[in-house]
């Protein structure tokens, strides 16, 4: 598949489920009783604002994708004496990894809780997705986990599952 393809595939799925968390948003806000429409935490409006952010970074992504694709590199490829779809082929095996680690994500929440198994799962996209250091690995994710634990549970009040071997 192309380089092209892909990032049209790509961006366009998130740019699709952009839209339905920008509809079903702003559909649960405008359900709402008009005096629950004041505070800025409520569901509607934090969804409405992180699906329209996804959408902005799926345009973004196209965007910045289609600029550095050219018919160039493929034809480069080509003259070195390897075949195009062994040098896409390993893109693959990292998008399966990607969905691998969110599926034991969604089965470690009720197990371990929210943060620990946020921390795990960080740790593992992060590896995977290329950050070599282990050291660097670990001060981002536990950054990251802890900047989700503070504006979802401190700052918007949600509740997480605490992990049913904590109970």
């Amino acid at each position: 598949m192309s380089t092209r393809r892909t990032i049209t595939i790509e961006s366009g799925t998130l740019l699709v489920l952009g839209a339905i968390g920008l509809w079903g948003g702003l559909s649960s806000y405008l359900g709402m009783d008009a005096r629950m429409q004041s505070s800025w935490l409520k569901p509607g409006v934090y969804v409405s604002v992180l699906s329209a952010g996804l959408m902005l970074t799926a345009l973004a992504y196209a965007y910045l994708g289609f600029r550095a694709t050219s018919p160039a590199p493929r034809e480069a490829i080509r003259e070195v004496g390897v075949a195009a779809s062994d040098a896409e082929s390993g893109s693959s095996g990292r998008v399966l990894a990607v969905f691998g680690i969110v599926a034991i994500y969604a089965f470690l929440i009720p197990l371990l809780g929210y943060v620990l198994a946020t921390l795990f799962f960080l740790l593992a996209q992060f590896r995977t997705l290329g950050v070599g250091s282990w050291r660097l690995n670990a001060v981002i994710s536990l950054a990251v986990t802890a900047l989700f634990y503070v504006i979802f549970i401190h700052y918007g009040g949600l509740e997480f599952p605490r992990g049913g071997l904590f109970d």
